[in-house]
């Protein structure tokens, strides 16, 4: 089993790749997967995981980790920053339960504070396997753990003399702690504590800052400069600082530096003075991709749509270009900006020639190392069409890639390794949960025209994730909507339709046996007869009809084999299945079933109405015996509505002997209420 060293380091690595891409990306999902599989190994003798934090130290199930590393530094600030008391993690915990975890250690605490804190952001993701704990913990002699409960710690007031730097010490330490690159994010909290503002700080502080730069191994004072791009906007006073302290540290010289002070400097100015610096210079080419997304962000939030528009005209016609290291740049930044296209801001003229330049580019770009990234441009594109309820344009969009490799000389493997991306993208449990919540899918007239469609494109993922949303979907008529979607599908739903027979939620597997029955063959018969055992009364009866409707005559020995073992209810469904396939086999037991006066009524006037219903010369004794009065005297008879059942089921057999058995009937019964409904059903 791996140590929880090695548990923390994995943890970390999938904060990492969340932050640098969306949840969907590879990389992520192959980080969260690796997550997952290290605590199930670490669960497979435990039914949960307690980790929790308490002055420094990480405690894992009530004991202290007495090892030290980054990672278990920076899962311990993590908490602390949050107030995190503790977490839980049951066994069993999927990847989409990690991320959603993870993601709120990614957010900023004060965001965190805005929602109501961390409770009540867990709250809002519905978790069923991960939970916070109130139990804290503190280290005691003998390096033992004991249990505590504990107040909130109060928040942290830095009282330290503004040249002390024992502050700035510990707040490059913590930042050092997740590293490297160093996360400077957190220490803009520091600056503000000790009064920084948005001008350079006095020399006095400055002084206090320096100080504790230098007192760093040159191996963090790397850390920190490779970290300059994640210091924090507001106050501008600690980046000012940080420009003016890096370049003057021993070691730390050189064009690497140079271009990293100067995106520091370039983070501080306001949104007008880099507009006006870019135009007037012709500098946006030379921006680096985060300046570059960045002022394209921010032309986007602020509403300046044609500026926005101009530089994203630029990017496009980049895409064109013989100059490779140009194509190069559009095709990255493109990348990024692809992911905005479902925000409310994103221009809705510009999306056409967006998605149109991009398509083209993956159809002729010679080099991988640049399509990789228009490949990645278009996968976020499918994102935010879906996100806006366009289920149509992904799968056009799909169909032109597709179309270039068809008719294009060179269709190489990783040209069409690019479309399949973009389909796995499609099948991510996170895209196919989108285009559910699209309105389109819900709309019953839509259905055939655009869900079906979809999700026959995915294949057995789609079908996957339809059963499973059916087996979640508390809405009566939204199930009926999966159910209509599925079995539109016809047979491509089959192979995943017969896996979810083995369903832990009894009304998914109904569901799906009730499907079965509209959709398979006899050749399913097999898997479906099993459910007739199932310990739902409900899932035995839908495996009832499911077995003789796929099998046909050959449904006759289980069935009649099932008739005197299961509950009433569900003796109903046989009987009738037993009916609609003729078994005439089954006779001998449907007559004893009706004959037997202490079943319930209901179920024996059905038996004897299925008698009729298969007018088999076998079942005319049997009726017989139901309809007349027993006794030299007539002082005994079955129950009017058995009586009056059989007197139909003998008319509706139309022999001979039958017609003979009323006659003799009508002609015995004495006068009364039995004499006249039976004449009734007669003569009818």
């Amino acid at each position: 089993m791996s140590s929880f060293q090695d548990v923390a380091t994995a943890l970390q690595a999938t904060l990492k790749a969340l932050q640098m891409y969306t949840g969907a990306h590879p990389r992520s999902r192959s980080a969260l997967e690796n997550l997952a599989s290290m605590l199930g190994d670490w669960l497979q003798e435990k039914p949960s995981l307690h980790i929790a934090t308490s002055a420094q130290k990480v405690f894992v199930d009530g004991n202290p980790i007495e090892a030290q590393s980054l990672h278990l530094a920076a899962l311990q600030r993590q908490f602390a920053e949050r107030q995190i008391s503790g977490v839980v993690i049951q066994k069993g915990v999927p990847p989409e339960e990690l991320q959603a975890l993870l993601e709120v250690l990614i957010l900023k605490p004060a965001r965190i504070e805005e929602q109501g804190g961390v409770a009540a952001v867990l709250a809002l993701r519905n978790l069923k396997f991960v939970s916070l704990s109130q139990t804290q913990y503190k280290a005691v002699q003998g390096g033992q753990g004991e249990e505590e409960e504990v107040d909130a710690a109060p928040s942290r007031v830095i009282s330290q003399p503004p040249d002390d730097p024992s502050v700035w010490k510990e707040a490059l330490e913590a930042a050092l702690a997740g590293g490297p690159p160093a996360d400077l994010s957190p220490m803009g909290q520091v600056a503000l504590t000790l009064g920084w503002g948005e001008a350079l700080p006095d020399a006095l502080s400055l002084e206090g800052f320096r100080s504790a730069l230098r007192s760093l191994p040159s191996e963090a004072q790397l850390s920190i400069a490779a970290g300059l791009p994640s210091a924090p906007q507001s106050p501008a006073g600690l980046r000012l600082a940080l420009a003016e302290t890096m370049g003057s540290l021993p070691g730390l010289q050189g064009n690497a530096l140079h271009a990293l002070l100067q995106r520091l400097e370039w983070g501080s100015l306001s949104l007008e003075t880099r507009i006006q610096r870019i135009v007037e210079g012709g500098l946006f080419w030379d921006l680096s991709l985060d300046q570059r997304l960045a002022l394209l962000k921010d032309l986007l939030d602020s509403g300046r749509k044609e500026l926005f528009t101009r530089f994203l005209d630029l990017l496009l016609e980049a895409l064109t270009m013989e100059d490779t290291a140009r194509r190069e740049i559009s095709a990255q930044s493109l990348a990024g900006v692809a992911h905005w296209m479902g925000l409310p801001s994103f221009p809705r003229e510009e999306e056409g020639p967006l998605i149109h330049g991009l398509t083209a580019h993956f159809g002729w770009e010679p080099l991988p190392h640049i399509h990789r990234s228009t490949t990645e441009a278009l996968a976020a594109i499918c994102t935010g069409l879906l996100s806006k309820g366009e289920l149509a344009s992904p799968l056009s969009l799909i169909g032109d890639l597709e179309a270039f490799c068809t008719f294009s000389e060179e269709a190489q493997d990783w040209r069409l390794s690019g479309i399949q991306q973009i389909k796995d993208h499609l099948s991510s449990r996170e895209l196919m949960n989108l285009a559910i919540q699209s309105p389109g899918f819900w709309d019953p007239q839509q259905l055939i025209q655009v869900a079906v469609p979809y999700f026959e494109h995915l294949g057995d993922p789609g079908v996957d994730h339809l059963i499973e949303r059916l087996g979640e979907e508390p809405d009566r008529r939204r199930r009926a909507l999966l159910m209509n979607t599925i079995r539109a599908m016809g047979s491509k739903a089959l192979p995943a339709l017969e896996r979810s027979l083995r369903a832990p939620a009894w009304y998914l597997v109904r569901n799906t046996l009730n499907l079965l029955a509209d959709l398979g063959d006899a050749g399913l018969a097999q898997a479906v007869s099993t459910c007739m055992k199932h310990s739902d009364r409900r899932v035995r009866q839908a495996a009832v009809r499911a077995t003789w409707k796929l099998a046909g005559p050959a449904a006759g020995a289980p069935l009649q084999a099932m008739l005197p073992e299961t509950d009433p209810e569900t003796q109903m469904e046989v009987i009738f299945g037993l009916g609609q396939i003729q078994a005439v086999g089954a006779i001998p037991a449907i007559g004893t079933l009706a004959a037997d006066s202490r079943a319930p009524l209901a179920l024996r006037v059905k038996a004897t109405e299925t008698l009729g219903m298969m007018a088999h010369p076998t079942a005319t004794p049997l009726l017989a015996a139901l309809i007349q009065r027993k006794g030299r005297i007539f002082t005994s008879t079955e129950p009017r509505e058995i009586r009056l059942a059989a007197a139909r089921a003998l008319k509706a057999t139309r022999t001979p002997e039958a017609l003979e058995i009323l006659a003799q009937v009508m002609a015995d019964e004495r006068r009364g209420e039995d004499r006249d409904a039976l004449r009734a059903v007669i003569e009818a």
